[in-house]
């Protein structure tokens, strides 16, 4: 028996460039969020992550700022990184809660540190790597809950 928050999910449309065989604008359906596929509910929340607060200027709230805040954070600052995190999906893209969200060290394939970040949503997990060396997100997998 789907939720109230499910039922509400249903009407998420991502909008797309192009027009589908109809004319209409070509969307995707948000509510269909799918393991080992790059969807743009990351692709929201990767920029939710990196935009740096007050880019907006009427939110000027809206933003985690991972290069400014977070780059050189200390083990005890990741909890911190993990409720803004979450903190921020709740408020600006509500459509993906319940979420989880969790953060530690790990170094990328080249040997520099990072902050891996997992985010669930709906039973699939991205993977999200930022690299303190590069100032980057390095790569963004995806997968079910383990």
């Amino acid at each position: 028996m789907p939720t109230e928050r499910q039922k509400e999910n249903n009407n998420i449309k991502e909008y797309l460039i192009g027009l589908n065989e109809l004319g209409l604008p070509k969307s995707y359906d948000m509510s269909k969020i799918e393991p080992g596929k790059l969807n743009s509910a990351i692709i929201l929340i990767t920029k939710l992550i990196l935009m740096r607060k007050g880019t907006i200027a009427d939110i000027p709230d809206m933003g985690v700022d991972i290069r400014g805040r977070y780059r050189f954070s200390f083990e005890e600052e990741l909890t911190m990184l993990q409720a803004d995190i979450q903190a921020q999906i709740e408020a600006y893209l509500p459509e993906f809660i319940p979420v989880n969200v969790a953060a530690y060290f790990e170094r990328d394939r080249n040997g520099y540190p990072g902050v891996a970040i997992v985010i669930i949503i709906n039973k699939t997990a991205y993977r999200l790597l930022y690299s303190i060396e590069k100032n980057t997100i390095e790569g963004i997998t995806s997968g079910f809950e383990g």
